[in-house]
């Protein structure tokens, strides 16, 4: 995948709930994740997402000084281009609406705010 041009982010090595985690493990899930998939693959990883979508303050910070770009939350929508880049918005993209083009197209609209 990755010599397809497609970018793997890292989402921590145990699938482990950040908000509740702390001190060593918390920052070994998201470091190691990072540094796991670095190997593996060659390349810089530079993003995360949130297991189970959920934070802190210190977990952000935690990732930010792990060198990673931005995260993911699970929030649904579209991030604005001065949003905080360590929160993240989505949007859900399954195969119900990106049968077709059009499908496609318009799902992303409606996200952008555009319907």
């Amino acid at each position: 995948m990755v010599n397809a041009g497609v970018d793997i982010g890292a989402h921590t090595m145990s699938h482990v709930n950040l908000a509740n985690t702390s001190g060593e493990i918390l920052s070994y899930e998201i470091r190691e994740s990072k540094r796991v998939l670095e190997e593996w693959t060659g390349r810089d990883v530079e993003v995360f997402a949130y297991p189970y979508g959920k934070y802190t303050e210190e977990v952000k910070s935690i990732v930010a000084r792990a060198g990673y770009l931005g995260a993911c939350s699970t929030r649904l929508g579209v991030t604005e281009r001065d949003a905080d880049a360590f929160t993240l918005k989505r949007m859900n993209i399954h195969d119900d609406v990106s049968v077709t083009r059009s499908m496609f197209a318009c799902r992303i609209a409606n996200f952008a705010g555009i319907f």
